[in-house]
């Protein structure tokens, strides 16, 4: 979901029962598509982009690493909650964008 406002936010999430998902995951078109979202932002902006993510894989359909490139340019921060095991294109995505990568705990 991409929203500023808090309250939607929380909406989307008490109603996540509803959301089914399939196919599979897409870290390029999800940036890409906060990314262009926040296009119309002032510089002077907070520009971050949280993903929560649990898979274990990425199908995307170019090159990452030119989104990333971009977000970079566009002073746009990517902080990931991974919730299956740490892949290194999300440590990347964070580290190289100024965000925080914080994978899943096990007890």
């Amino acid at each position: 979901m991409v929203a500023g406002n808090p309250q939607d936010v929380l909406k989307a999430i008490s109603e996540r029962h509803k959301l089914e998902p399939n196919g599979e995951p897409s870290l390029q078109n999800a940036v890409e598509m906060a990314r262009s979202s926040m296009s119309h932002l002032p510089t002077h902006s907070s520009r971050e982009i949280l993903v929560i993510y649990g898979s274990l894989t990425t199908c995307d359909p170019g090159n990452i690493h030119d989104t990333l490139d971009e977000c970079v340019k566009d002073r746009i921060r990517i902080s990931i909650v991974a919730l299956a095991a740490e892949m290194k294109i999300c440590r990347d995505l964070c580290d190289k964008s100024g965000g925080m990568c914080v994978p899943a705990r096990s007890t």
